[in-house]
């Protein structure tokens, strides 16, 4: 493979489409981090809090599928991640558990047999209180209706449409037809419903077309559900229209059902999952995670898996889960799947987390921790990695391949004055590369579902603040330490009427060109990760139903 066509693929990569703030647009700089303890339910793993994000950075914002409050209005206040819920202690006179607001009771009562209150025949036998003479009670006549079941309470869903600007470097050998420019349309249809107290359903199925460059754009910034990843299976979704640059799919992006059954909760089929804190870089989101330059968030990916979680008294949580990976036939295999589990616990102001297992072609342990010290929020969580290309112990060629570090975490803080928020965080990649020309042979070693950072040392620092209530602006730069390149994003989402958005942004990148370029021979060096990447200028526009 020639590395032109490599540098094309690492700068056209697209993040899979995998945790409050304004429901704007870069949803990164304020992204639902933090998990909160106690199991784990749909409701925990939509990709969006209370309002999207406008720039990709920290938080990541609430899915579509739950009330969404007023414009202007959004709580800036760190959220806990998805992952687990956190349980409201049972009362005194009933085996009731709530879970983030959506309440089951488990009746143990009804198992046994046992009734509160015993029927008027038993009252009426011989030997009972009621004399046989008595005469037989008056039936009431019951007035109260049964609510009904309206389409808008348990079907709803989006349209989304996004047009750019690309303006790429002057750099033949990589972009010979100049500027270009991208349009993508998507639409969802979503049902989420209980059936029952014990029983909840989540379908979210979507329909896009698309027109995108070839190569270029900047990673993962306007990826859809319609992304691969290695923990979803092709089946469920179908390419309809492919002609040149203009693609179209139609597929499912969550088919869940959900057991509830007092602390415990069972989760089968497609559903998303996300156990990160940080927010611009989320080492710990290892299942179809964001690019930080996603565009849109507000719902993420949901992936093929069966997971149990289990609530131990209020400040304690653990989750066992299980996903299938497939090969490139979209046969499952063991080197592709993962088992994985995860803890959660409350202590000393803090929420804890160790996780670790089995993922595509490695295994990783790790932890994070957030909390407040003060008004400053601070989160944090990393992983040690042993690639596994076969997924059954490391062998002779994997030791290529290196144990590696991810770590990232920063301060964050919120001010009431116009929703201010300002947000840090460092990271820092063991197994990157220091030399810019070692980029291309990094982004060949990667693990499916990772995001291709290439560089060792990472920071980022966001900036946001509602202009007026229905006008929030929203910063990011995004800097590659090791090389000095890095992206500055833009954002204004308006909220132009109830449950419509409208989003301009940009991303303006630096770095150095391409280095040593022999045009003859076709062969070239990279001089920095985002030098080459375009300069952005786009419109979306979001409409929920």
């Amino acid at each position: 493979m020639s590395p032109a066509i490599i540098a094309i693929l690492v700068l056209g990569w697209q993040s899979p489409a995998t945790p409050p703030p304004s429901r704007g647009f870069p949803e990164v700089v304020e992204v639902e981090v933090g998990a909160k303890v106690g199991p784990s339910t749909p409701a925990n793993d939509k990709a969006d809090a209370s309002e999207p994000a406008q720039i990709p950075a920290p938080e990541a914002p609430p899915d579509k599928t739950s009330p969404q409050p007023a414009k202007g209005t959004a709580d800036t206040t760190p959220q806990l991640a998805e992952g687990a819920a956190e349980p409201t202690p049972p009362s005194s006179s009933s085996d009731t558990w709530v879970a983030d607001g959506e309440g089951f009771d488990f009746d143990f009562d009804a198992l046994s047999g046992d009734t509160s209150e015993d029927s008027d025949e038993q009252q009426q036998t011989p030997g009972g209180d009621t004399p046989l003479d008595a005469p037989a009670p008056v039936a009431e006549t019951s007035t109260a209706k049964k609510p009904k079941v309206r389409a808008g309470d348990i079907l709803s869903g989006a349209l989304r449409l996004t047009g750019a600007f690309l303006h790429f470097p002057d750099e033949p050998l990589l972009f010979a037809n100049g500027d270009d420019g991208m349009v993508l349309g998507e639409g969802r249809f979503i049902i989420n419903t209980p059936a029952g107290k014990h029983l909840k359903f989540d379908i979210n199925t979507f329909v896009d077309v698309s027109r995108l460059p070839t190569g270029g754009t900047l990673n993962g910034a306007f990826t859809s559900a319609s992304s691969g990843s290695a923990y979803r299976t092709r089946f469920l979704s179908w390419n309809y229209w492919q002609n040149g640059g203009v693609r179209g799919n139609l597929g499912v992006d969550r088919l869940a059902m959900t057991i509830l059954a007092g602390p415990a909760t069972i989760d089968i089929g497609r559903f998303p999952i996300n156990y990160t804190v940080t927010g611009a870089f989320t080492p710990n989101d290892v299942y179809a995670p964001f690019s930080p330059t996603t565009v849109n968030r507000i719902f993420k990916p949901g992936v093929d898996a069966l997971r149990f979680s289990f609530a131990v008294g209020n400040l304690a949580s653990i989750d066992v889960l299980g996903t299938l990976g497939y090969a490139s036939n979209d046969a499952p295999t063991w080197g592709q799947s993962s088992v994985f589990a995860r803890a959660g616990f409350v202590g000393g102001g803090f929420e804890w987390a160790v996780l670790g297992g089995k993922l595509a072609q490695r295994w990783i342990v790790g932890g994070s921790a957030q909390g407040d010290a003060g008004p400053i929020g601070l989160r944090t969580e990393f992983h040690v990695g042993f690639p596994d290309r076969e997924g059954d112990g490391r062998k002779a060629n994997d030791n290529e391949l290196p144990i590696y570090t991810r770590i990232a975490g920063g301060p964050n803080v919120a001010f009431g004055w116009h929703n201010t928020s300002l947000s840090a965080e460092y990271m820092f990649v063991s197994d990157g590369r220091s030399n810019a020309a070692d980029y291309l042979d990094r982004a060949m070693s990667l693990a499916p579902d990772d995001i291709p950072y290439l560089g060792k040392h990472y920071v980022s620092a966001s900036f946001g603040l509602d202009i007026i209530p229905i006008l929030r602006l929203q910063t990011l730069a995004l800097v590659n330490a090791s090389d000095g390149s890095g992206l500055g994003g833009l954002t204004l989402a308006y909220n132009a009427a109830d449950e419509v958005d409208l989003i301009v942004g940009s991303f303006i990148p630096w770095g150095k060109k391409l280095q040593n370029v022999d045009p003859m021979a076709g062969s070239f060096e990279l001089g920095s990760e985002y030098g080459l990447a375009a300069l952005t200028i786009y419109l979306e526009t979001r409409v929920f139903f």
